[in-house]
C-alpha cells in the first residue's frame, strides 16, 4: 500500500491569498480542500515553469485567471502550497524565489533571488552542490584590501566581517547568500534585505541579533541543530521547528477552514523555534518569559494555555486558568483562545483578570465585599476620609495625596497599623514625612478602610491579601481534620499570567497560595519596560522561584514602521 503523501502549507501561500479577490478566494479554497485529500489526483496538472529560480516549482491551474505554485521535488513524496496569484505574477514570483534545506539547521527555507543571481554559485564545489568554506579566511581589520588589476584598494569592511563564512552559515544563511551577507555595510542595508525577502527569516533574525550585540555562541546556542541533514529530504526537515515557523502539514485533523478564512490570524499555526520551545516544555517549576513590544509574548502565552488544556483534560472542572491584568484584555484573550483551542480546551481554561479572580475565590468562601471599580466612588471614599483629619492637615495635604500614598506606600507594604505607616519606605514618593505626620495622616487611612467596609467594597490589594489568607486558613483546617487539600481546594493545576509586569506582589503571593507547587505550575509572560500601573516585584520574595526558568523573547514580529510608530507615540506621551 502506498503511503500517504505529505501535502503542506506556506505562510506566504496564506500571505498571497489575502491578494486575490474575494471572489476568487472560494476557489483557492475549494482547490486547496482537493489538494489536502490528494495531491496526486489526475485533475491536477503540474506545469514546469520554466526559468524558475527553484527547478522543484510547480505551477497548478486553479481557475481561468488564478495560478498556484507549488514545490513539488523529485524525491519523496511532499507538496508544499507556497504561493497563489494571478498567472503572471504567480509565474513571476516563482522566477524570483527559490526553497531549500539549509545544510546545518535542516529547516526549509524561502527567499527571494534577483534575476541576474539565478544560477550562480559563487565558489562552489560542484561535487557538495555548496561553498568551499574552509578557503574563506575573515578579516580581523576594518578594511579589506583587495587586488584589482595591479592597484590595491582598501575596501570598508562589512557588518559581518568578523565572522568566517562557515560562521554566517551556522546562523541559517545559505551558501548562495553569503556574498550577500558579505555587502552588508550597515543595518540599514540589513533591514533593506528584509523588506525584499532577500534572506530566509531565521537568517535574518539571528543576523540582526548578531549586528545587535547578542554574542555569537548564544546564538549559536539557542538554534536547533540536528546531528545529520539531508538536504534532499523535505518530508524530515517539514517537522523541524524552524520550518513549523512558516509551513503548516496539512493533515485530516487541521482546521483547514478556519486556516483559510482567516488568513491574517497566522500566530494560530505558525510560530518561532523560541517560542515553540516555551510552548512545549515540560518545566519543573515556574517559568518568567520577558519581551519587548512585538515579540509575540502574548500569543506564546495563549499557546501555552492550549497545550496545557491539553495535557490536563482528563482532570475535572477548570484545571488551567489564564489572568491576565485587565478585564478588557481578558475578553480579548478569551476571543483569540477560542480560535486556537478545540472547544474541548476552552472548557478546560478560566480566562479570567486578576482582580475578578481574586473576587470569585473570596465569594467561595462565603465573603460578600465588592471590588471597588468606580473612580468617582473611590474618590468620594477619600474625600470624606480628607475630612477625618485635623484642619491644619487637611489644608496641607489633598485628598489625591492620601490616594496616592495609600496606593504607593500603605497597600504595597500592607501597613495595618500606624506604627507600619512609620516604618514604611516611600521611594519615589518625594518630600519627607516625620513620624508625627505619618501617625496623624494615619487617622484618614484608618477611616478610608472603614468606609469600604460600611458600603461593603474593597480596594483589589485588599482582596488578594484576604484571599490568600482564606485559602491558607481552609489548607490547615482541612490538615487538622485529616483530610489535607492543597490550594484551598480550588482544582487548580496550572496558571498562566500574561502582562505579569502589573501584577502586584499581593496578587502573585495569592497566585503562588492558589496554585499548588508541581510540575508546569506557573507561567509569567510580561515586559518590565512597559510596566504601567504597579511597583516591580522581586518574585522569589513572595514564594516563587524562577531562578534557572527565565527566558527572554528577542525576534520582534512587528515592522519596521511599526515600531516606528509606537516609538513616537511613547514619545509624544513624554512630552
Amino acid at each position: 500500500m502506498q503511503a500517504a503523501p505529505k501535502v503542506a502549507m506556506s505562510d506566504d501561500f496564506l500571505k498571497s491569498l489575502l491578494k486575490v479577490g474575494k471572489k476568487e478566494q472560494q476557489g483557492v479554497m475549494e482547490f486547496v480542500a482537493k489538494f489536502r485529500q490528494n495531491p496526486r489526483a489526475t485533475g491536477i496538472n503540474y506545469e514546469v515553469i520554466r526559468d524558475a529560480a527553484d527547478a522543484n516549482m510547480r505551477s497548478v491551474r486553479i481557475n481561468k485567471e488564478i495560478r498556484g505554485i507549488v514545490l513539488k521535488p523529485d524525491s519523496g513524496d511532499v507538496y508544499c502550497l507556497l504561493w497563489v496569484d494571478r498567472h503572471d505574477d504567480a509565474y513571476q514570483w516563482a522566477r524570483r524565489h527559490k526553497v531549500s534545506i539549509h545544510p546545518d539547521k535542516g529547516s526549509m527555507q524561502v527567499y527571494a533571488v534577483q534575476p541576474n543571481d539565478l544560477g550562480k554559485r559563487t565558489g562552489a564545489d560542484s561535487s557538495s552542490g555548496g561553498i568551499d568554506l574552509s578557503a574563506q579566511p575573515s578579516s580581523s581589520s576594518p578594511w579589506d584590501v583587495q587586488q584589482l588589476g595591479t592597484t590595491q584598494v582598501a575596501v570598508e569592511a562589512g557588518l559581518f566581517s568578523k565572522l568566517k563564512d562557515r560562521e554566517i552559515r551556522r546562523l541559517g544563511v545559505p551558501d548562495d547568500c553569503l556574498p550577500l551577507v558579505r555587502e552588508v555595510q550597515t543595518e540599514d542595508e540589513l533591514m533593506a534585505l528584509q523588506k525584499e525577502s532577500r534572506l530566509p527569516s531565521d537568517a535574518l533574525d539571528a543576523l540582526v541579533m548578531y549586528a545587535a550585540g547578542e554574542p555569537y555562541e548564544k546564538l549559536i546556542e539557542e538554534q536547533e541543530a540536528p546531528e545529520h541533514v539531508d538536504t534532499e529530504d523535505y518530508a524530515q526537515a517539514l517537522e523541524r521547528s524552524a520550518s513549523r515557523r512558516h509551513f503548516v502539514v496539512l493533515t485530516e485533523d487541521s482546521d483547514l477552514e478556519a486556516l483559510l478564512n482567516a488568513p491574517l490570524e497566522r500566530w494560530r499555526v505558525f510560530l518561532h523555534p523560541s517560542q515553540r520551545k516555551l510552548v512545549e516544555r515540560d518545566w519543573n517549576g515556574p517559568v518568567k518569559v520577558t519581551g519587548g513590544a512585538g515579540t509575540g509574548k502574548t500569543v506564546v502565552a495563549m499557546h501555552r494555555a492550549a497545550r496545557l488544556a491539553h495535557q490536563y483534560a482528563a482532570l475535572p472542572g477548570k484545571p488551567v486558568v489564564f489572568t491576565t491584568f485587565t478585564r478588557t484584555l481578558a475578553e480579548d484573550i478569551r476571543h483569540n483562545l477560542a480560535k486556537l483551542c478545540t472547544p474541548l480546551q476552552m472548557e478546560k481554561i478560566l480566562v479570567v483578570n486578576v482582580d475578578s479572580w481574586a473576587l470569585s475565590i473570596l465569594h467561595r468562601f462565603g465573603y460578600r465585599n465588592q471590588l471597588l471599580y468606580s473612580e468617582d466612588q473611590r474618590n468620594k471614599l477619600w474625600k470624606d476620609a480628607h475630612e477625618a483629619l485635623n484642619a491644619d492637615l487637611q489644608s496641607e495635604f489633598e485628598p489625591s495625596f492620601l490616594r496616592a500614598e495609600y496606593e504607593r506606600v500603605v497597600m504595597p507594604q500592607n501597613c495595618q497599623s500606624a506604627e507600619d505607616y512609620m516604618r514604611a519606605r516611600r521611594v519615589g514618593r518625594g518630600g519627607q514625612l516625620g513620624r508625627l505626620q505619618r501617625k496623624a495622616l494615619w487617622v484618614a487611612f484608618a477611616e478610608y478602610r472603614a468606609l469600604l467596609a460600611q458600603n461593603r467594597l474593597c480596594e483589589p490589594e485588599d482582596a488578594f491579601r484576604d484571599a490568600c489568607a482564606l485559602i491558607r486558613q481552609a489548607d490547615e483546617k482541612s490538615a487538622r481534620a485529616g483530610v489535607p487539600t492543597e490550594a484551598g481546594g480550588l482544582g487548580i493545576r496550572c496558571m498562566v499570567v500574561d502582562e505579569a509586569q502589573d501584577i502586584s506582589a499581593a496578587a502573585f503571593e495569592l497566585i503562588r497560595a492558589a496554585v499548588p507547587q508541581n510540575e508546569n505550575d506557573l507561567f509569567l509572560v510580561g515586559d518590565a519596560h512597559q510596566r504601567i500601573y504597579r511597583h516591580k516585584v522581586v518574585l522569589s520574595k513572595v514564594g516563587i522561584n524562577v531562578r534557572g526558568r527565565s527566558r527572554s523573547l528577542k525576534v520582534n514580529y512587528r515592522t519596521t514602521d511599526e515600531i516606528r510608530q509606537w516609538a513616537v507615540a511613547v514619545l509624544k506621551g513624554c512630552e
